[in-house]
């Protein structure tokens, strides 16, 4: 087979860049119109597989590549548009961020600029941390696959290049076994899967793949007019259905990753003369739009994050506003640093060392902001203890114990979480069951009832107290649930406390929804088997945001930052959707045999809702959007009717408790 040595420039691969990006900044500017638009970052992994392969295959095939010149033309390209986006969400941080939250972001900036991003989103991701959203650098995560691509990548072609067929069989092997990771792992591991090199290699390396046909000229590529424009087609249709059909609820990568890394293939592969990819793909504005794509993923995403820090609520013109600025920022950064750098005057050992040096040093300040606890001494003397707050759920009683993450098989509960249930068929015991939000209820049960009752906890993050196959089918809810409701049917003298963040898996709780329908029937399954004592607990108060932040943001807006004189209840950021469902839930309920307990009447009224359960300024009724402190928990579990008459659990109604 007969080798190219050089790399002509294609406009249809800038392009499809275009395309990727387009989808990507739509999917997270309005998630509900591109549903699909994620795939984005996998078009990239496929093109920059098949670039960076074509570069060190042809280097290689003329006996000059060089390590050094490789990583200086990495640093080049990536250094000059990262550290300005880097250093300008470290300054935004420090304007706007409360300490907790800056010093998560420190650490986001010191892994950004080591390119380790995804091992960081892969060990905190979860239900505790903040929410994906409000991670103004969650998006480096992709930047960082590429990098530990690589480093490792280039260093196996280099050793396997004088055997070049056991180098072909070894990536094709690789990519093999980096699907099947990512088949294998997205079941159980669906943060590892998603965020991980090796079960994204494949991705890669398909790109790599089609880059080694191209080199050896190999008679796959020879296709004429006809077949080409056919391959362009198909692969377009792949995009576009992956674009349209998948969405958060289909387990991703897995066998669906298969949709958008094909049609990137078989449109790279199509060439530069098939019909989509030199009229659409290789357009003017398609192609502009790609060449500056990646300054475009860098700015979009740190400035959407901070105006939903700021205001959850976005509509769709300051949505369509943010990206518009977004495409400003990144055609400066490509115009007046990037070209100029990379295709410049610049001395090349200059400019690496300069833009190597910019990034250490904002690495450098991440680090320092993180290990300093986000600087609070950046705020006024009144305002730092509100800004200081945090609450560590897993310092609580019970947490190690009893907390199953997502990652975790459901394969049975640690003897401690069941209390003293199998004593006197468990009797005088309080089962708690349902997702994090039960989960951080449980020690106010606890405290307040532990020594009259013995206390019993089975919960699970993203996971209602449901016996139907409700939620994601990628994770365990069902088989733990299901396990869940097994035991307590040979406990029936057991008081059974179902608590859920109600709203996370539906709006809709009337007896004609699923949700409704389904509720009911763990209900019924639990009486049928003998459990007469249930109570349903209705949603907690849903705050736009972090409840801190919104009450540091109101006493600045009010002036009262400098008295810090935190309120009591409030109205401000409150969500609509808890009061909507605890409506629902009354009616579902009221001709159950459960008993319904409102959590919204325990804590909020005419004037809001609590803030805070004492006068100390701190002490608030939840750290993030809706999780219980301690002390919410332990005023909510005071009000539950564990401690009254049998007959009170009888009642078929809903049971009303008084205001705090």
């Amino acid at each position: 087979m007969g080798q190219k040595t050089s790399l002509s420039y294609r406009p249809d691969i800038d392009g499809l860049r275009g395309i990727a990006i387009l989808s990507v900044i739509a999917f997270h500017a309005f998630p509900n119109l591109v549903k699909g638009g994620f795939v984005g970052v996998d078009v990239f992994f496929v093109i920059s597989g098949f670039l960076i392969s074509s570069i060190i295959f042809r280097s290689n095939g003329r006996g000059d590549f060089s390590f050094a010149e490789f990583y200086t033309r990495r640093a080049r390209r990536l250094f000059p548009a990262l550290v300005p986006v880097l250093t300008m969400t470290f300054v935004l941080g420090w304007i706007y961020l409360v300490p907790d939250d800056f010093k998560q972001l420190g650490k986001q900036i010191a892994a950004g600029a080591g390119f380790i991003q995804n091992f960081i989103l892969r060990r905190d991701s979860g239900y505790f941390d903040t929410a994906t959203e409000l991670k103004p650098l969650l998006h480096l995560w992709s930047l960082a696959v590429e990098e530990q691509f690589y480093l490792l990548y280039p260093v196996a072609v280099w050793a396997l290049w004088p055997r070049r067929m056991t180098l072909f069989r070894a990536v094709v092997l690789t990519a093999c076994l980096s699907f099947a990771l990512n088949v294998i792992r997205v079941k159980g591991h669906p943060t590892e899967a998603f965020y991980m090199l090796h079960t994204r290699l494949w991705e890669l390396l398909a790109g790599g793949i089609l880059a080694f046909l191209q080199y050896n000229d190999s008679p796959v590529l020879d296709l004429s007019g006809r077949q080409r424009n056919v391959i362009s087609v198909l692969g377009t249709a792949l995009l576009i259905c992956a674009v349209v059909y998948l969405g958060k609820n289909q387990p991703f990568p897995g066998w669906w990753a298969l949709l958008p890394v094909s049609g990137t293939f078989l449109l790279v592969l199509s060439g530069p003369s098939s019909w989509i990819n030199r009229v659409v793909l290789a357009a003017p504005a398609v192609n502009f739009i790609g060449r500056i794509s990646y300054p475009l993923y860098l700015w979009h995403w740190p400035i959407l994050s901070f105006a939903r820090i700021e205001n959850p609520a976005l509509t769709a013109w300051t949505r369509a506003g943010i990206l518009a600025l977004s495409f400003f920022l990144a055609w400066i950064t490509y115009q007046f640093l990037e070209k100029p750098i990379r295709f410049g005057n610049w001395s090349r050992r200059a400019s690496v060392v300069t833009a190597a040096s910019a990034m250490l040093a904002i690495g450098l300040s991440g680090l320092f902001v993180y290990l300093a606890a986000g600087l609070p001494s950046r705020l006024p003397e009144p305002l730092r203890a509100i800004g200081a707050y945090q609450y560590d759920f897993k310092t609580v009683a019970g947490y190690h114990k009893c907390w199953l993450e997502s990652k975790q098989p459901y394969n049975g509960f640690a003897p401690a979480c069941h209390g003293r249930l199998a004593e006197a068929n468990g009797a005088g015991t309080v089962v708690v069951w349902g997702d994090s939000h039960a989960a951080n209820l449980t020690p106010g049960i606890r405290w307040k009832w532990g020594g009259k009752w013995s206390v019993a906890e089975f919960t699970r993050d993203a996971c209602p107290p449901l016996v139907d196959s409700m939620v994601d089918p990628a994770s365990n809810c069902e088989k733990g649930n299901q396990l869940v409701a097994s035991m307590l049917s040979k406990h029936p003298s057991a008081t059974v406390v179902l608590f859920a963040f109600w709203g996370r898996y539906s709006r809709d709780w009337t007896a004609e929804s699923p949700y409704g329908k389904a509720l009911l029937r763990t209900i019924d399954k639990l009486h049928d088997s003998g459990v007469s004592r249930i109570i349903v607990m209705g949603p907690a108060p849903q705050w736009k945001g972090s409840l801190p932040k919104l009450v540091l943001i109101s006493l600045e807006a009010k002036g009262d930052a400098g008295g810090f004189k935190t309120p009591s209840r409030m109205r401000s950021g409150l969500r609509a959707e808890p009061a909507i469902i605890d409506r629902q839930l009354r009616v579902l309920l009221a001709k159950s045999p459960a008993t319904y307990f409102s959590v919204l009447d325990t804590l909020c009224g005419d004037k809001g809702c609590l803030v805070r359960t004492s006068q100390l300024s701190n002490s608030f009724t939840t750290w993030d959007y809706g999780h219980l402190t301690y002390g919410a928990a332990l005023l909510v579990a005071s009000r539950l009717p564990l401690g009254f008459p049998s007959a009170v659990f009888s009642d078929r109604g809903s049971h009303k408790v008084q205001q705090p």
